[in-house]
């Protein structure tokens, strides 16, 4: 039985032939919808494309030889498909357990990226052409030319006895101008073609690429790039045969916001401003496009049919829609989905059942660590580049859980400035008449100084640097580079006082040297600063990584050796791990919260009583499976955190798992509590 078609046979006036500065309209995405029946298809396709002029669209679709009907719908069937089967691209919830809130700032956004408003031509035209010089008469009816590729497989085609569905549409003129906030871009939606033919094997023909396009769908916006999207609704699931197919890994959208680095690089948080990470998602899934010679396919969603909602139809769309979802109730969808570019391809792609597909929907909320994608981790701040330029040395200041990395041969004062202790790294010893001396014009040898301040937020001025994420910068005219950052503290503070009384307790850092040491070295003392900023060895100098959970002034801090990684477990519960490795069999850290944690549970999971686990001592527990140490936290809504190893493996990682159960601070609470 012939292959019926998928996909694309488009040509666009402005596209094809001489090139105009102005084209008619840019193709900015396709969506085709199949539904495959024992012996038919019926097949339902339409294009996203932005008018900046009032010209007619001209666009050819393929029409296989056996096709039974072809008809006109203005039901954006693809669009409502679209909205329910999307990947999930919205920043990862954090529940209970896994919150990592260390700055009170709220995001908002900017309106940079909404969501683009959707329109139906004013007018749409379909005819039926059965010849090649018909569809090629349409085609250049405009003046333009068909390239000799286009002729070529255009008539290749039609040697095949496809025929040419041929839609002519008048765009919409009465859109509004976008108002650059709530609206970023305009785009029209051309009528749903449906096509009922004999076959069940969906083609996708990508002869006809445009050589002009620009995607706004999805808020992407990339010229050369066509996003294709094909649904497949089948007793089983449908995945392409001689085209490559990948999965864009979720997990390398990078957070929104930094917490530890108290920066911002997307938009998060306010509900009204959408999809600010799907240019982040079509990145990936123009990176995984791109890395093959052939076209390739994301699986978007694979599993039960959904049902399309009404909410906001017409009573026309109501009735398309009701007869849809009988139509498929009960069948599997595979959603794949592809971005074209102008290079060659292959005459089609074709998709058939694959049954061994397991159900998935991209979803990034699950795929991704909260703790990793909003910053809360110093492994995310490690910059190996960085560690390979700064001399070896080390000096690790336990009164500020600070690492400074400094050149051989200098070493450690600590001076006292109205009551706050100066610690002072250089290569000779410091004497505050040795200070005031370098402060005042710059005669001596260069002096690392580091200061940690403690301020009220009442304070004029100091909840506005908070909420910029910038505490105020080391003030002297000998610094040669200076860095000012927020420690977290451990220590709960009653929400009432949070923006009244509460301190903020920061580090202020500064290289103070002559102009011509400066000049000589400015680029080795802004790495110094850089280092001393990135969190690394937090809780002890045998302990590079640290993981915060919880608000800024109610934390779990936990540190961890290089090689272990936070994630989360299948059901979500935070686990420090060797990477690769999983709790039940290797050396982990298990955070649990108290109040999920009931009496007998703990009894059963740690073999004593959750009342044994108190006061913040090192308990330490053994059961017929693990054997390790326990921290709680006496707050009503704390946790408890578990370091712990098999029985069996214990005592190879006995010293390690006790240094970070000693060290983890874990939130105190406040005596107002």
């Amino acid at each position: 039985m012939r292959a019926a078609l998928f996909l694309i046979g488009l040509l666009l006036s402005g596209s094809y032939g001489q090139a105009q500065t102005n084209p008619a309209f840019v193709e900015a995405g396709i969506n085709a919808i199949f539904v495959v029946g024992e012996v038919t298809t019926t097949a339902m396709y339409s294009f996203n494309y932005v008018a900046p002029t009032s010209a007619e669209v001209r666009w050819v679709l393929l029409v296989p030889p056996d096709a039974l009907a072809i008809t006109l719908d203005t039901t954006l069937l693809p669009l409502f498909l679209q909205y329910v089967t999307d990947p999930v691209i919205e920043p990862p919830f954090q529940a209970p357990g896994l919150v990592c809130t260390l700055s009170q700032r709220m995001a908002v956004g900017d309106g940079t990226v909404p969501r683009p408003d959707y329109y139906l031509p004013d007018q749409a035209d379909l005819d039926v052409l059965e010849t090649l010089d018909q569809a090629v008469a349409f085609l250049e009816s405009d003046g333009n030319r068909l390239s000799p590729q286009q002729r070529t497989a255009l008539s290749s085609y039609a040697d095949q006895q496809y025929g040419f569905a041929a839609l002519t549409l008048i765009p919409a003129q009465n859109i509004p101008e976008p108002d650059g906030f709530w609206t970023s871009i305009y785009v029209q939606v051309s009528p749903t073609i449906i096509v009922t033919y004999r076959g069940v094997e969906p083609l996708l023909p990508l002869a006809f690429q445009s050589v002009s396009t620009a995607a706004h769908l999805d808020n992407y916006d990339q010229a050369g790039i066509l996003p294709s999207t094909a649904y497949i609704f089948a007793d089983v699931p449908y995945a392409p045969t001689n085209a490559a197919t990948f999965q864009p890994d979720l997990t390398r959208i990078e957070g929104a916001q930094n917490e530890l680095a108290n920066t911002m690089t997307l938009v998060d948080g306010n509900s009204i401003f959408f999809d600010e990470l799907d240019p982040v998602y079509y990145a990936l899934l123009l990176e995984g496009a791109a890395a093959r010679d052939e076209p390739a396919f994301a699986a978007e969603y694979i599993g039960q049919a959904p049902t399309i909602e009404r909410r906001g139809s017409t009573p026309a769309e109501s009735r398309t829609l009701d007869a849809f979802n009988q139509q498929v109730d009960g069948l599997i969808l595979s959603r794949w989905r592809t971005l074209l570019d102008e290079s060659p391809a292959p005459t089609a792609v074709l998709f058939a059942p694959n049954p061994a597909l397991e159900p998935m929907q991209l979803n990034l909320m699950s795929a991704a660590d909260p703790a990793w994608f909003y910053g809360c981790t110093s492994r995310k701040l490690y910059d190996p580049e960085l560690e390979a330029r700064l001399p070896e040395r080390r000096t690790y200041l336990e009164a500020l859980h600070l690492s400074l990395a400094h050149p051989d041969g200098w070493s450690l004062s600590v001076l006292q400035e109205n009551e706050v202790p100066m610690y002072i790294l250089s290569p000779v010893q410091v004497t505050p008449a040795l200070l005031a001396l370098m402060r005042e014009n710059g005669n001596s040898a260069p002096m690392l100084v580091v200061q940690g301040l403690e301020q009220d937020i009442n304070q004029p001025g100091v909840w506005e640097q908070f909420l910029e994420g910038t505490p105020p910068q080391p003030n002297t005219r000998s610094a040669c580079a200076a860095e000012a950052f927020y420690l977290p503290s451990p220590n709960a503070i009653p929400w009432a006082d949070v923006g009244a009384t509460a301190p903020l307790r920061s580090i202020q850092i500064a290289l103070l040297s002559s102009a011509e040491d400066c000049a000589a070295h400015r680029a080795l003392y802004q790495d110094m600063l850089r280092y001393a900023a990135l969190y690394q060895y937090y809780l002890s100098p045998e302990l590079r990584h640290t993981l915060f959970i919880g608000e800024l002034y109610e934390l779990v801090v936990v540190g961890y050796p290089e090689g272990w990684i936070e994630t989360v477990d299948q059901e979500r519960t935070r686990v420090i791990v060797p990477e690769g490795a999983t709790y039940t069999e290797s050396p982990a850290v298990r955070v649990y919260l108290d109040y999920r944690l009931e009496a007998e549970q703990a009894e059963r999971q740690f073999g004593i009583s959750i009342d044994e686990i108190s006061n913040q001592a090192v308990v330490e527990f053994r059961t017929n499976e693990r054997r390790g140490y326990l921290r709680r936290s006496p707050m009503g809504f704390g946790y408890i955190v578990e370091f712990s190893a098999p029985v069996n493996e214990f005592d190879t990682y006995a010293d390690l798992l006790y240094l970070m159960a000693l060290t983890a601070r874990i939130a105190e609470p406040s005596e107002d509590d």
